[in-house]
């Protein structure tokens, strides 16, 4: 660990970051660490306003104003978690989002596994889960539109920004927790037995985006598709999908081409659907 500009200890260092990193994009020359800040896809979505290109990657020990879905706040105290948010411009159209977080979940499991040596489920569209747990979360936000951009010689057009939000836990005091949260997160530290090299993990999570990212612009999204189904633990299951008033309930069949879940209901009608809270039903009968 290194001393902050705070005077404590701190489990990410930018420094310690660059030489894993074996990207061409992600991460590999912009990069910004606070100590603390609102939210990283704030400050991301910011850049990408004033034309940055993608790639740029932003990383806080602390966050004041994390977002997860559905508005809630991502608890983010300091060096309890990875928060981090990088900015892609991918040429997709919003209802395509969800590849986006489908992609990042693969990467986000596959960069898991290689530093921690542990496996991790992924729960559409969003979570990644350990024992029916959630050990991180993914946030994908549309940014603005095509921006032109003047350059030394010529005006470029920018394709729309797309800020991706990844919160992944460390360590927690268990004591610390709301009660309500104590059954349903996890954390590295504690599945793993150790303290992981947190600044491994953030440049394995880029290696592996980047991988998956080239993937995608070149067309390979089946591929993308079944990487994430491997490692579902949504599809299969009795599901639950809250969107604001409606409320949809049957059994998870598959993704469609562009990221939807497809979902079988009771009365046999299939519905496809891009985004929203997902419950799982348990065994005895309830959803989480």
């Amino acid at each position: 660990m290194v001393e902050s500009a705070s005077g404590t200890f701190a489990r990410l260092d930018l420094r310690r970051i660059e030489p894993s990193l074996t990207t061409y994009i992600v991460g590999k020359f912009d990069r910004v660490l606070f100590d603390e800040t609102d939210s990283t896809s704030t400050r991301v979505a910011e850049m990408a306003a004033a034309g940055a290109p993608e790639g740029v990657l932003v990383l806080a020990r602390k966050q004041l104003s994390g977002r997860g879905r559905q508005g809630r706040t991502w608890v983010s105290p300091i060096d309890s978690g990875i928060y981090m948010s990088v900015l892609l411009r991918p040429l997709l159209t919003r209802n395509e989002l969800p590849l986006i977080s489908l992609m990042t979940g693969v990467a986000c499991a596959e960069a898991i596994k290689r530093v921690c040596d542990i496996e991790v489920g992924l729960k559409w569209v969003n979570d990644l889960v350990v024992s029916g747990r959630k050990l991180g979360g993914i946030l994908v936000e549309m940014s603005g539109n095509a921006q032109a951009v003047a350059t030394t010689s010529e005006s470029t057009v920018l394709p729309p920004a797309v800020v991706i939000g990844i919160g992944l836990n460390l360590n927690f005091e268990e004591a610390n927790l709301p009660d309500e949260l104590k059954p349903r997160i996890e954390w590295l530290d504690r599945v793993c037995g150790r303290e992981i090299d947190a600044n491994l993990l953030v440049a394995e999570v880029c290696n592996c985006l980047e991988s998956h990212y080239s993937d995608l612009r070149h067309g390979l999204n089946e591929v993308i598709l079944e990487r994430w189904k491997a490692r579902s633990v949504t599809l299969g299951r009795e599901v639950r999908v809250e969107q604001g008033s409606q409320l949809i309930r049957g059994k998870a069949l598959d993704i469609g081409p562009s990221g939807a879940l497809k979902i079988l209901q009771a009365d046999g009608t299939e519905v496809s659907v891009y985004g929203g809270e997902v419950s799982l039903r348990l065994d005895d009968g309830s959803y989480a």
